[in-house]
């Protein structure tokens, strides 16, 4: 069961490095992460770029299709032009770059998916310790 993650990311320099840790460091790693850099002026591509050079499965791609404070839409098309980019896949998760996610996430998705086929979206709560 293939997983392809997209992550759109606008300055996310302070917490890009745990998010993307959290995603490497998974008992079962998704396939393809592809990250997509939405105008970041601060060194988030360079993070994420940083990550790629050491780990084929993830993509970093710089996209700047919409400027403004457009509250939504920016997100939007960013994972959009993320979608274009990643392989064909059987599960498709949007994350935040700011978020960690716990080791065995992706293995406990897999085991909720293969386990009951009828399921077409699931999730994990999101906190802050």
């Amino acid at each position: 069961m293939r997983i392809s993650i997209i992550i759109p990311a606008h300055n996310e320099e302070k917490h890009l490095q745990q998010c993307l840790e959290s995603f490497v460091n998974q008992t079962q790693p998704p396939e393809e992460l592809v990250l997509v850099d939405d105008g970041s002026t601060d060194e988030t591509y360079a993070i994420a770029k940083t990550f790629a050079e050491k780990h084929s499965w993830i993509k970093v791609y710089q996209n700047n299709a919409l400027s403004g404070h457009l509250p939504g839409k920016k997100v939007v098309a960013a994972f959009n032009y993320g979608l274009s980019k990643a392989s064909e896949t059987e599960l498709i998760g949007k994350f935040d770059a700011d978020i960690v996610i716990p080791k065995n996430y992706f293995e406990h998705m897999r085991n909720l998916f293969q386990s009951n086929w009828m399921l077409g979206m699931c999730g994990g709560l999101l906190y802050i310790e």
